[in-house]
């Protein structure tokens, strides 16, 4: 064989190699994530009613990426809204909150502005996801087993799980959204979130994904 067609060869052997590899990277099926630090609840509950509290519940385990990596808890207050972003858009008036635990002390977030001032600069891949969702109430779809006995579902574009994109000044975050209260339909939207290293959160892009045709009649509060 002379050096002209070993060379074409080799060419042919990386380009075969590159595609394989472009299609593993495009074909994930999961994507790993740093599980949340769950406040303490029995703590949390000597004190709820003494100082009034709001109710809470486990923080989703995609939050785990905030930085510092305090445990915390999803938290919702009745009453008015310190942040609109963060008023509950069901039937009973309240405001959700961030709560996290340092040590000894319960501090609440309120609103964005404070998420950003104790959670950023953010600095890494997972930080970036997990504030966004923190910030916006977006979530991950981390694994294909989600679309799992899901089969009866509209599909507007293809089963995919979320990613992020790392660039200079900023993250592209690739996330989802539900449309859980009001009249149906009730899909999944996909949202592209650009999230700075400061801290801000800007929405790219959003369109529907899926739903589920049997609550397309329903109507949630």
């Amino acid at each position: 064989m002379n050096t002209k067609k070993k060379y074409a060869v080799l060419i042919r052997l990386l380009l075969m190699l590159y595609v394989v590899l472009i299609s593993n990277c495009n074909n994930k099926k999961s994507l790993s994530l740093i599980k949340t630090k769950q406040l303490d609840f029995a703590y949390y509950e000597v004190s709820k009613e003494k100082y009034d509290w709001p109710s809470i519940s486990p923080a989703p385990e995609y939050w785990g990426g905030l930085t510092p990596q305090y445990h915390l808890a999803s938290g919702f207050r009745e009453g008015d809204c310190q942040d609109v972003a963060w008023q509950n858009e069901g039937l009973i008036a309240g405001c959700k909150e961030i709560v996290l635990q340092q040590k000894d002390t319960i501090i609440f977030i309120k609103n964005r502005s404070e998420l950003k001032k104790i959670f950023s600069p953010i600095s890494s891949k997972q930080e970036a996801l997990s504030f966004a969702c923190a910030y916006a109430d977006y979530f991950p779809i981390t694994d294909l087993s989600f679309y799992n006995n899901k089969e009866d579902y509209y599909y507007l574009r293809n089963k995919d799980i979320s990613s992020i994109d790392s660039l200079n000044s900023y993250y592209i975050v690739h996330l989802y959204d539900y449309e859980t209260f009001g009249c149906g339909p009730h899909p999944y939207y996909a949202v592209d979130v650009k999230v700075y290293t400061s801290g801000e959160v800007k929405e790219l892009t959003r369109n529907e994904a899926f739903r589920n045709p049997d609550t397309d009649n329903q109507c949630v509060d």
